[in-house]
């Protein structure tokens, strides 16, 4: 069985299977499993309460592909792939080729994704894989017809005969579409009576491995695979009432057939007919059935958005609300305060009171200004409140209206005519097409004739097109009688589509602000990026802003942020903020996301592809670029090693560096200069303190470990590690060996020893942890000294990390920091040396208090902030 994990080509495993059939749980249970549902995810829904594990780059790209084809999730009409050979699809193929790049492959060399549509666009999937560089592997899971009937009634009020067609149109096409493939047919009922033999049929199949034990995660397996995800229970027999219920038994039957035996050649050529049937049909159908439903499904889609967009409203409303009553706390915060003040101020009348009492007096003045903006803001979006209720209404008549019409739809489907010219209609099949078109005037006119009720509404419809089109011709310019042709047009030159991931710009809008901002780019703040150089700049952006008197804001672009974490940070590492924070998601996959900037709005970037984005859309002055590493080297020599070098070193775009050792290393290959600034990092003792296990405990070793990050020399680490044990310089009856990182699997190290895996802990718990470390190795092939190494030596403990370019020596730091050539011996030899300094707890004290890192943000940052900001403005 192949261990993904060591496969030199990352895979992406597609869960492909109708609305309900119980998708979402089979990718939740992947991702228990160790094969993550990667990316921003969708929130849980009520109908899903333990999660839809949608990820949200995914969603809106599908919005966007059916939406450019004409169509819905909900449309009954088959949809074709044929749009593939165009340039539009090619434009499609990249986009989600990009999507997997950056969203998905980020996170783990195998990953999961879950969307139903998946099903209708196989081909698509399987060709932007082949150009991320990704093999397909396909798991279907299926379940009982009528059961997703019952769950789409009551969740969408589908009626029968739609769920159906729904059913039967994603489930052929995915099974159809995946032959060929390494796949994995399940059924729903089989994952939840016995997910184990499920989770060991599907990993046979595709011939991977589980990163993560299933023993491991059996626990957390039984928790979540549980009968609460059945909701419904299918009636004995789907019954031969109608023929598209005959068509449905036979596809279930063969489907299961299937399962039990995947190469079954008679399942296969039963699914193809009946694939076949249904394509004649709607071939038939759908000049009269499409029209219809187009129609009524561009209403219904009009109103759900305008919806969402009262919901929005709404929910902002409610978000008024939530700042009103704050506001409202603080201001009796602040009444209780100046009130103890004035106090004060009559048993002394000393003028630092007076002055105190005065600021105390403007606080509160604006605060009640909040207060009355909360609450003229609030009146303002309660009538969008009753409009929402009417377009719900609204949209509850259309979807009776749907529901009509299927029935409609399914009546005449029973009706003796439509069996009786069951034959006339296959016959159709081979007829020419001009001949059919013939034939289907001459039935359209027959059945005008036979409605004679219906012509007054046919009239308005022919009266309305021809007067569009007599307007059409009015407002055309005359021509003259005898013009001459156009030239032809030169042969266009099509060219290649690029290999780059797509770097969109930094949306924006103008728009004027009460009070000057200051906005921090990034990719995300959530729990598992807050690690260094996130932390960092959230903390520089925050003294930033508090000494430039703006209001701070954080945009991501990548995740949604997460509000909680910037006040945990700022708590953390004692930095004082009482002023609001703003959050905005500028979606860089969503073309119609956006965000106000203000005329002398200041831009901080944290990475060379957000100031590659930002620069696009702001003038280089209002832009300071956060460089925390050489990120040339993230690739090899070519057109992105270019284009981020290109960037860094924009001389009209001011920076400010983390360290004076990358700041040395970045002046000499010419990418900063005299206009920019350097700071050291600061570790405040509240947080990297000694907190040293008894004697008689055994002692922590810590390997940062991350193999999906060639920078970090994984494999090297893990060399260095077996030497060290095999040596019994780490005796494995004293140390205990911890890998902490990312995209880590089981392993046995040398004498048989299994490293304790620690992986994507939240900010607090690492922190925790870090404080408990004797030793450790952190190795990183670049001239940055990185955070590892500084953090443990900020708690007490020691660690050995490699020498790169001018990162020779970092005693500096701290004398606990042992640096050594890259080789595997001379990080040996080191390592031999940091086992005998953990070990003599006095000189480790003292290698501790003689420590030269910076204790305080405050301190750190003031120096850089003079020189780069000046009355409130970037300085040029």
């Amino acid at each position: 069985m192949t261990d993904q994990t060591d496969s030199p080509q990352p895979a992406g495993v597609l869960v492909l299977g109708m609305h309900r059939s119980g998708t979402s749980a089979l990718t939740g249970a992947l991702d228990l499993l160790g094969i993550p549902a990667a990316g921003d995810l969708l929130p849980a829904e009520s109908y899903n309460e333990k999660g839809i594990f949608e990820n949200r780059a995914v969603n809106l790209f599908h919005n966007r592909l059916l939406e450019a084809l004409g169509s819905r999730w909900d449309d009954p009409m088959p949809v074709s792939n044929a749009f593939l050979a165009t340039q539009g699809g090619e434009r499609f193929v990249d986009e989600l080729a990009g999507i997997i790049r950056v969203e998905l492959l980020a996170q783990s060399p195998i990953f999961t994704v879950k969307d139903p549509r998946m099903s209708r666009f196989v081909p698509l999937w399987r060709a932007a894989l082949d150009r991320a560089g990704a093999r397909p592997l396909a798991v279907l899971p299926f379940r009982h017809p009528l059961e997703v009937v019952g769950s789409l009634a009551r969740r969408d009020r589908f009626p029968r005969a739609k769920s159906l067609l729904l059913w039967l149109d994603h489930t052929l096409a995915a099974e159809r579409e995946t032959r060929g493939m390494r796949r994995s047919l399940v059924t729903y009922d089989g994952l939840l009576a016995d997910w184990r033999g499920t989770v060991d049929r599907i990993a046979g199949d595709l011939d991977i491995r589980y990163p993560v034990e299933r023993s491991r995660a059996e626990s957390r397996l039984d928790s979540f695979l549980t009968n609460e995800l059945r909701h419904h229970a299918a009636p004995p027999a789907i019954g031969k009432a109608t023929r598209l219920d005959q068509l449905t038994g036979e596809s279930w039957d063969a489907i299961l057939r299937l399962v039990g035996d995947p190469e079954d050649a008679d399942a296969l050529a039963r699914l193809d007919a009946v694939r076949g049937e249904i394509g004649t049909a709607t071939g038939i159908l759908t000049p009269y059935v499409a029209w219809e439903f187009r129609e009524l499904a561009a209403k219904t889609w009009d109103a759900e958005r305008l919806a969402f967009q009262l919901e929005a409203e709404q929910r902002s409303r409610e978000e008024n609300d939530r700042m009103r009553l704050e506001a409202e706390e603080r201001s009796r915060e602040e009444s209780h305060r100046i009130q103890l003040d004035r106090e004060r101020q009559m048993r002394s009348a000393h003028n630092d009171d007076r002055r105190a009492l005065a600021l105390a007096e403007r606080r509160l003045e604006r605060t009640e200004n909040d207060l009355r903006a909360a609450i003229g803001e609030t009146d303002r979006l309660r009538p969008s409140v009753h409009m929402a209720e009417l377009l719900r209404h609204e949209i509850e008549n259309l979807h009776r209206e749907v529901h009509r019409r299927d029935i409609a739809l399914a009546a005449l489907q029973n009706s003796t005519s439509w069996r009786a010219l069951q034959p006339l209609r296959a016959f159709g099949a081979y007829v020419p097409p001009g001949a059919r078109t013939a034939l289907r005037r001459s039935a359209k006119a027959a059945w005008w004739l036979a409605t004679p009720w219906r012509m007054p509404a046919r009239r308005r419809v022919i009266e309305a097109l021809e007067r569009q089109r007599q307007e059409a011709l009015v407002a055309a310019p005359s021509q003259p009688a005898m013009a001459p042709p156009p030239p032809p047009e030169p042969p266009r030159i099509v060219r290649e589509p690029s290999l780059l991931p797509e770097r969109p710009p930094l949306r924006v809008f103008e728009a004027p602000l009460d009070r000057p901002r200051l906005s921090m780019v990034t990719d995300s703040i959530n729990s598992g990026s807050l690690f260094g150089g996130v932390a960092t700049a959230l903390i520089f952006c925050a003294l930033a802003a508090r000494a430039t008197g703006r209001t701070l804001r954080i945009v991501t672009r990548m995740q949604a942020p997460h509000a909680a974490n910037v006040a945990t940070i700022l708590a953390e590492h004692d930095i004082p903020f009482d002023d609001n924070v703003q959050f905005a998601f500028c979606n860089q996959y969503d073309p119609d996301s956006a965000v106000d900037a203000g005329a002398d709005e200041i831009f901080v970037t944290t990475s060379w592809w957000t100031t590659h984005a930002t620069r696009k859309s702001i003038p280089a002055e209002r832009i300071l670029y956060l460089l925390q590493e050489d990120e040339r080297m993230f690739y090899p020599l070519g057109d992105e090693h270019l284009l981020a070098g290109e960037t860094m070193g924009d001389p009209a775009v001011r920076k400010i560096v983390n360290t004076e050792l990358l700041f040395k290393h970045l002046e000499a290959t010419g990418i900063v200069g005299d206009r920019d600034a350097f700071f050291e990092p600061a570790f405040p003792e509240r947080i990297y303190h000694p907190e040293p296990a008894p004697d008689a405990e055994r002692k922590r070793f810590f390997f940062y470990a991350r193999p999906g990050h060639a920078r970090n020399l994984f494999e090297r680490g893990v060399a260095v590690i077996d030497r060290a044990i095999e040596e019994n310089i780490l005796d494995p009856d004293e140390w205990d060996i911890h890998f902490v990182g990312r995209s880590l699997r089981p392993m046995q190290l040398a004498r048989s020893v299994e490293p304790v895996l620690i992986q994507d802990l939240a900010w607090g718990d690492y922190a925790a942890f870090v404080r408990g470390v004797d030793l450790g190795l952190s190795l990183m092939d670049t001239p940055h000294p990185s955070y590892p190494p500084l953090d443990i030596a900020a708690s007490g403990g020691v660690v050995v990390t490699n020498r790169c370019g001018i990162k020779t020596d970092l005693s500096r730091y701290s004398d606990a920091i042992l640096c050594a050539d890259v080789s595997v011996d001379a990080l040996v030899k080191a390592l031999r040396d940091g086992v005998t300094l953990a070990g003599d707890r006095s000189a480790r004290a003292s290698a501790h208090a003689r420590a030269g890192l910076a204790r305080s943000w405050s301190k750190s940052f003031a120096g850089p902030m003079s020189t780069l900001f000046r009355d409130g403005t970037l300085v040029r």
